[in-house]
């Protein structure tokens, strides 16, 4: 079986690593045959005299090469210089670094005293070397990995340190490399622009997705005459432009943190490179940069991205603050619109404030808009505006932000959302009627003094919008309920059965009663002007929904009749959850007996 190298593929890829090694301790033979297939893959290691046997076998190889003999050295082969070639897969190269360290008590003395040099004893002759550095340990182990096919780059400050330490990438093929991530800071010490180039000409041929999170490109002589040359797989530096173009195929996402300021002629000059010549083929774009010169930068990008489909904007923060303004994001999404390009899903999250002006300038991605996400109050009339306009909508999701509960959820007032025709005494026709499948925002303005038009029929006319949507799936017409507010309470001496005037229920506490603690408040911010789910309010045309698997009513102040409940559930029969009813005891009685699985979740 041995002499068969098919088989030991079949044989030892199938094999977790552990079994592996113990495979290649049976004996000799087996020893020969398997050592290969351990050293295809250095994995993550934790244990301290792990780290030490690693660093020892590339230390030893490294020693071995520096000794420059004129013959080949004695005894057998080592491990490195043997397998290396084998190596196909590395864990994260900080981790790399970090176990070719020397020990701690290594570093704590030679941060004290100057190394000494190290001497090696051959049979030939005797070479003092100087003790390597953790980098130079990794230069050598890369160099002897010629065949690494590593999928993941993860370049982060400490790479840019000093203009040596990007010297691995010499000895690393890059055009294995789908997913590269770059997060340089605003050290003083940062990456430069040529630099920057050069690693992304090496990795152009394979590259999947792109991180950046670079807030400054220092100019070229920031490190002097200090260069990196990086070569590609084929051996070939820095290519025509246009041939640059064509290698770039394969990048779809691009996903940008930061943009560096363009306050010099080499960060211009990158920023003039990359958007032509890399980002043609992007089809996914998550920018969450900030200041008029990033957004005039990325609104120049946008414009060459012919083939732009998801436009995501902003990040997701706890804190309340906002970094993408409307007429920011106004700006690039016309120039996405200005260069032909077909969005089909935006996303603005907590920190991106789209509103009417952003909503207006969606207006012209109509035509080709599935996905719509946003968690900041965008305008009624906007909102209603692209629903009324989008032809294949398929989600329109605004209650969805699990991690900033404070925020005011976006809303649509009643009548604006039933955008109600007094010619034909119907509600509007909508394109999007076939198509929507997820629809969550809040529906508000059902006032029992409302003058404009009787309470009971403006909740009868909210009905009949919603039962348009025949393919929907998910109604969601309250907060998600795991979204909890914290609120302050002052603690009482009181059981948990005790309750308040408002019906709310006191802690148990043996506290004094200055002592106060965060508690959650699940029914904070409830909706006073919503629907009701009662036979007077209309909820008859809702049995038109028959795909519906999801509603959500939760902090919605509503009644909800026994007799409905049943009766939902007797003309829904997809629906799989209702969340929010436990305020209704009836209802939530009714389920909680009969149909106990819709309310656990």
């Amino acid at each position: 079986m041995f002499d068969v190298p098919e088989l030991d593929n079949m044989l030892y890829m199938g094999l977790d690593r552990h079994s592996v090694v113990q495979c290649a301790r049976v004996n000799k033979k087996w020893n020969k045959t398997v050592s290969p297939y351990v050293f295809q893959e250095i994995p993550r290691l934790p244990k301290k005299h792990h780290q030490e046997a690693f660093r020892r076998i590339v230390l030893e190889d490294y020693l071995q090469e520096q000794e420059k003999s004129p013959r080949p050295p004695s005894g057998p082969q080592l491990a490195l210089a043997k397998y290396g070639h084998c190596v196909r897969r590395i864990c994260n190269l900080n981790n790399i670094l970090l176990y070719l360290k020397p020990p701690a008590a290594n570093a704590i003395k030679a941060s004290k005293t100057k190394k000494p040099a190290k001497t090696i004893k051959t049979k030939s002759t005797t070479t003092k070397v100087e003790e390597p550095s953790a980098d130079d340990l990794l230069c050598h182990f890369l160099k002897r990995c010629r065949n690494l096919q590593q999928d993941e780059l993860s370049l982060t400050k400490q790479h840019f340190e000093l203009p040596e330490r990007l010297g691995f990438m010499r000895h690393m093929s890059l055009t294995s490399i789908r997913t590269l991530s770059i997060f340089s800071g605003d050290s003083s010490l940062a990456l430069t622009a040529s630099t920057l180039q050069l690693i992304l000409i090496g990795v152009s041929s394979s590259l999947e997705s792109l991180t950046l999170s670079v807030s400054r490109l220092h100019k070229e002589s920031a490190y002097g005459a200090s260069q990196l040359t990086i070569t590609g797989g084929d051996g070939q530096e820095k290519e025509k432009e246009d041939k640059l173009v064509e290698r770039w195929i394969h990048f779809k996402t691009l996903k940008l943190l930061d943009i560096p300021d363009t306050d010099h002629a080499a960060a211009q000059g990158f920023w003039a490179w990359f958007w032509p010549t890399c980002s043609r083929h992007v089809t996914h774009l998550e920018f969450c940069a900030w200041g008029p010169r990033s957004v005039r930068s990325m609104s120049f990008g946008i414009g060459h991205m012919k083939y732009l489909e998801k436009a995501h904007f902003g990040r997701t923060e706890t804190e309340d603050h906002v970094e993408l303004e409307d007429d920011d994001l106004a700006v690039m999404i016309a120039a996405g619109a200005g260069a032909g390009q077909s969005w089909k899903d935006v996303r603005f999250k907590s920190t991106a404030k789209a509103g009417p002006a952003a909503f207006h300038a969606l207006l012209q991605h109509a035509s080709t808009l599935e996905e719509l996400h946003f968690v900041r109050h965008a305008g009624s009339a906007a909102t209603v505006a692209l629903l009324a306009t989008c032809q294949k909508l398929r989600v329109l999701a605004a209650l969805d932000n699990k991690d900033r509960p404070n925020i005011q959820f976006p809303e649509v007032l009643a009548e604006d959302f039933i955008d109600w025709d007094a010619g034909t005494g119907m509600v509007r026709p909508w394109p999007c009627a076939l198509t929507l499948e997820t629809i969550q925002i809040k529906i508000r303005g059902m006032t029992r003094t409302s003058e404009a038009v009787n309470y009971v029929q403006l909740q009868g006319r909210v009905f009949q919008r919603l039962s348009r949507f025949v393919n929907l799936q998910v109604l969601w017409l309250g907060h998600d309920p795991k979204l909890t507010p914290v609120v302050k309470r002052r603690r009482q001496c009181a059981t948990a059965s005790d309750e308040d005037e408002d019906g709310d229920f006191y802690i148990d506490s043996e506290e004094d009663d200055d002592d106060e603690e965060e508690m959650e408040d699940p029914w904070s911010e409830r909706q006073q002007d919503c629907l009701t789910m009662t036979w007077e309010a209309g909820v008859r045309p809702l049995a038109r929904l028959e795909k519906l698997r999801e509603l959500n009513l939760s902090r919605m102040d509503i009644e909800f009749e026994e007799t409905v409940a049943h009766w939902i559930i007797m003309v829904l029969p997809n629906l799989r959850k209702i969340r929010g009813v436990e305020n209704s005891v009836q209802a939530y009685s009714f389920l909680k007996q009969h149909h106990p699985k819709l309310i656990r979740y």
